[in-house]
C-alpha cells in the first residue's frame, strides 16, 4: 500500500512527465522556438520593407485616416508583422512538433491507439522499474553519495529522538537513520532511509527540539511515500531527466559563462520543458507534501522547534551532488575516526556539556490541545489509495467489456481478414471479369512476375466476354510471419492445371479503422505475343499497341486471352489463345500472330488494277498519261488510235502491314495498239502493234475500302 500510495497519489506529476518525455514535447518546444525566430525575423523584414501595397486604395486615400495609417505602417509595421510572425511561428512550430510524429498513424485509429497504449505502458513500467531500483539499491546509492552509519555518540543522541517522534506519530516502525558529513544544513527522507547532514546538527548545536522537529518532518515524508512519488516521476521522465541532469551537472561543475551559454544553446528545449512543465506539475504535490510534513512536528509536540528551524532556514532540504566526492574520498569521516579513539567505559555525549547543562524549554516536547491534534492528524498523513466495491466492480466490468470487444474483433480479424481471403477475393474478382476490384487486392507496383513488362493491359481486356478466368481455385500451405505471408495456390486455365506460390503483405490501412486485411504482392504475370510488323493487336477485342519491333509484353492477370488483329478490308490473322499463368515462362512461350491477305482483298486488288488499266485503254493516244503501257514508235498518225488489253498482268501481293500491301507483277500483261498512219507513199495505211507491260504499286486501307496507288 505504501508503494502504491506513493505512485498513485497525485496524477499531475506523472502525467506531466509522461507528456513531456514521451510525446515529443521538447521537439515541439524546439520547433516553436525555431518557428518564432524564423517567422519573427521574416515579419520584421517584410514589415520593415513597407506594407503600403497591402492597404486598400480607398483607405489609403481617405483624409486623416490614410495619413495616420501611412505613419503607423512606416514606424510600426515591421514590429507588428514581426510579433504576428513570432506568434504564428511559435504556435505552428509547437503544433507541428506534437502532430508530425503521429502523421503516419492518422489513417489507422487502432495503430494510433496501440502506439499510445504502448507509450503509457512503457512509461509506467519504466517508472515502476526505476522506483524499485531506487528502493532496492538505496543503501548502496546513499553510501556512494556520502552517507554513513551513525557513530555510537550520534546513535545515543538521535535514535531515542527518532523513536520518540515515530511513537508520537503512531508509526509502527522507523526507517534507518544515516549521517552525511556535509556542512550544509539539510535532511532528506528516502524510501527506506533518513539522512541528516552533520551541518544541520552543528548549525543548531545538537538542539534536541530542533532535531526532533526535523526528524518528525522527515518521518511524515517517509510515511507518506513522498520519495516514492519523486522516484516514480523521475522514472517516467527518465530520458528527459538524464539529459537534464547531465546538462545541469556540467553547468554546476564548470560555471564558466561560455560553457553555460553552450549548454543552454544545446539543451534549451529540455531545460525549458523540465523547468516550465515537469517541475510546476510536480510542485503541485510537493508543496502539499511539505505542508503535511511541517504538521508532523505539531503532532510530536515540537511546534516551537519547527518554528526555530524554519525561522533560521527557509528550507532544510535541497539537492545532493556528492557522488564523486564520496567515491574518491581517501579519508574516513571525522566522526567515525573519533569513535575509534573512544576509551572503554567512558561516555562521550553530544554536545560535550550535555551532562551538565540545563535543557531549554523548547527541547522538551510540549503537549498540544487534543482537538488540535485530532484535526492535525488528518492533515499530516496522505490518505491511502483505496477503492470501493462499486469502483472495483466498475473497473472489472470495464476490463471484461474490453476483453470481450477485443475478443470479438480478433475473431472477426482471424475469420474474415486472413491471407487466403485476399487470395480468394482476387480470383473471385477475376471470375467476375472485374479487374478494378482485383487490382484493389493485388499491389501490382511492388513486385510480381510482371516486373519486366513495359505496358499493362487495360481493365477492359478482363471485362470482355472472351476472357477466360482461372477456375477451381484452391489455397493451401498458408504461412504467416508477422506482416508477411505466403500461400500455395492451384487453379485451372483452359485444359491445364497450374500451381504457384504467392506472397502477401498485411495492409497498412485499416478497414473501418479496425481490421487489417492483406494484399497480394504482384499477383500478375506477362502476356507475350510476337506480331512482326503489326503495330496494334486486339486482346479480347480491345486494341493494345505493340512495341516498335512488333512484340507485345504486357502485364496481365492470370487467364486465357484471345489475341488477333483489328479487322480491316486488307488483312486478317487467325485468333490465338494465350494462356497466362503465374510463372516466368511468358517470354519463352510467346504466342505468334501471323498476318494473311484476305481472299476477298486479293480479288478486290485485281479489280482495282484492272479498272485502272481499262481506264488507260480508253485513252486514244499512243502514250496514255499515268499508265503502265505505251507505244513509242508510231510515226505520223492518221486519226485516233485504239488500245485493246488482250491479257491482264498476273499480280503478286505481299503484306507490308495490316493496312498496307505491296503489289508487283508476276507475269506481264499484253496490249494491242491499232490505228492508221501514213506510209512512205503518203497514203493512210492501218497498223497494229503489241506491247508488253507490268504494273507495281501499293494498296492501303481507306476506311472500309481499299485504295490502289500505282508506282510510276
Amino acid at each position: 500500500m505504501w508503494l502504491r500510495s506513493g505512485i498513485l497519489r497525485d496524477w499531475r506529476g506523472p502525467v506531466g512527465a509522461l507528456v513531456s518525455t514521451w510525446f515529443y514535447l521538447p521537439v515541439a518546444v524546439y520547433l516553436a522556438g525555431v518557428g518564432a525566430v524564423v517567422f519573427g525575423v521574416g515579419g520584421l523584414v517584410v514589415g520593415g520593407l513597407g506594407l503600403h501595397g497591402l492597404v486598400p486604395e480607398q483607405l489609403h486615400s481617405a483624409p486623416v485616416i490614410g495619413t495616420a495609417i501611412d505613419g503607423f505602417l512606416s514606424r510600426s509595421g515591421g514590429i507588428v508583422v514581426g510579433l504576428l510572425g513570432l506568434l504564428l511561428g511559435a504556435v505552428g512550430g509547437f503544433v507541428a512538433g506534437l502532430v508530425l510524429p503521429w502523421a503516419k498513424t492518422v489513417n489507422d485509429p487502432l495503430n494510433l491507439a496501440g502506439a499510445l497504449l504502448g507509450i503509457v505502458v512503457s512509461a509506467a513500467l519504466l517508472g515502476v522499474g526505476y522506483t524499485l531500483y531506487r528502493v532496492v539499491l538505496e543503501r548502496w546509492l546513499l553510501h556512494v553519495a556520502g552517507a554513513r552509519r551513525l557513530s555510537w555518540r550520534e546513535s545515543q543522541l538521535l535514535t531515542p529522538i527518532l523513536r520518540g517522534c515515530a511513537r508520537d506519530l503512531g508509526l509502527p516502525n522507523v526507517p534507518r537513520l544515516l549521517i552525511d558529513d556535509r556542512g550544509d544544513s539539510n535532511a532528506y527522507a528516502y524510501t527506506r532511509h533518513l539522512v541528516v547532514n552533520k551541518g544541520l546538527l552543528e548549525e543548531f548545536d545538537y538542539h534536541t527540539g530542533a532535531i526532533a522537529a526535523v526528524l518528525s518532518h522527515e518521518l511524515v515524508h517517509w510515511r507518506n511515500g513522498d520519495a516514492v512519488t519523486s522516484a516514480f516521476v523521475r522514472g517516467v521522465a527518465l530520458p528527459l531527466y538524464l539529459v537534464y541532469s547531465a546538462a545541469t551537472w556540467v553547468m554546476r561543475k564548470f560555471p564558466h559563462p561560455l560553457i553555460k551559454f553552450l549548454i543552454v544553446v544545446s539543451f534549451w528545449p529540455v531545460l525549458v520543458t523540465v523547468k516550465y512543465v515537469v517541475m510546476p506539475l510536480q510542485a503541485m504535490d510537493t508543496r502539499r507534501a511539505e505542508l503535511r510534513a511541517d504538521q508532523g512536528a505539531v503532532l510530536t509536540g515540537h511546534r516551537a522547534g519547527m518554528r526555530r528551524v524554519l525561522g533560521r532556514h527557509r528550507s532544510f532540504e535541497g539537492g545532493r551532488s556528492g557522488w564523486d566526492e564520496a567515491v574518491c574520498a581517501t579519508h574516513p569521516p571525522a566522526e567515525l575516526r573519533l569513535e575509534q579513539l573512544e576509551a572503554p567505559g567512558k561516555a562521550y555525549p553530544l554536545p560535550e556539556d550535555a551532562l551538565t547543562r540545563e535543557r531549554a524549554d523548547d527541547e522538551v516536547p510540549s503537549p498540544e490541545d487534543a482537538l488540535i491534534l485530532r484535526a492535525t492528524r488528518n492533515l499530516v498523513f496522505a490518505p491511502p489509495i483505496r477503492g470501493s466495491r462499486t469502483g472495483w466492480a466498475a473497473v472489472g466490468a470495464t476490463m471484461l467489456a474490453c476483453f470481450l470487444v477485443l475478443g470479438v474483433l480478433a475473431i472477426v480479424q482471424w475469420q474474415f481478414f486472413r491471407p487466403q481471403d485476399a487470395l480468394l477475393a482476387y480470383f473471385d474478382a477475376l471470375a467476375r471479369h472485374d479487374m478494378v476490384a482485383a487490382q484493389r487486392v493485388a499491389d501490382t507496383t511492388s513486385g510480381g512476375l510482371g516486373r519486366q513488362a513495359t505496358s499493362v493491359l487495360p481493365p477492359d481486356v478482363v471485362r470482355a466476354p472472351d476472357y477466360q478466368p482461372p477456375s477451381q481455385v484452391t489455397v493451401t500451405n498458408v504461412v504467416t510471419n508477422g506482416d508477411d505471408a505466403s500461400a500455395d495456390i492451384g487453379f485451372r486455365l483452359g485444359d491445364t492445371t497450374q500451381t504457384a506460390q504467392l506472397t502477401l503483405k498485411r495492409n497498412t490501412h485499416a478497414t473501418g479503422g479496425i481490421f487489417h486485411g492483406w494484399h497480394i504482392v504482384g499477383g500478375l504475370s506477362e502476356l507475350a505475343v510476337t506480331a512482326q510488323g503489326i503495330p496494334t493487336l486486339q486482346v479480347n477485342g480491345v486494341d493494345v499497341a505493340t512495341e516498335g519491333r512488333g512484340y507485345l509484353l504486357a502485364t496481365a492477370a492470370p487467364g486465357v486471352y484471345k489475341v488477333t488483329v483489328p479487322d480491316n478490308p486488307l488483312s486478317q490473322a487467325p485468333p490465338v489463345s494465350v494462356v497466362v499463368g503465374l510463372n516466368d515462362q511468358a517470354e519463352r512461350n510467346a504466342a505468334t500472330v501471323t498476318l494473311a491477305l484476305k481472299p476477298a482483298a486479293n480479288d478486290q486488288i485485281s479489280q482495282l488494277v484492272q479498272q485502272q488499266l481499262n481506264s488507260c485503254a480508253q485513252q486514244k493516244v499512243p502514250a496514255p498519261a499515268g499508265c503502265p503501257f505505251e507505244d513509242s514508235f508510231y510515226g505520223d498518225l492518221v486519226g485516233d488510235v485504239r488500245w485493246v488489253i488482250t491479257a491482264f498482268p498476273q499480280l503478286e501481293i505481299s503484306l507490308a502491314s495490316p493496312t498496307d500491301a505491296q503489289v508487283r507483277t508476276r507475269e506481264n500483261g499484253h496490249a494491242v495498239l491499232t490505228g492508221q498512219r501514213r506510209n512512205y507513199l503518203g497514203n493512210a495505211a492501218p497498223f497494229s502493234d503489241t506491247v508488253t507491260f507490268s504494273v507495281s504499286g501499293t494498296v492501303s486501307v481507306d476506311g472500309n475500302q481499299l485504295a490502289w496507288h500505282q508506282q510510276t
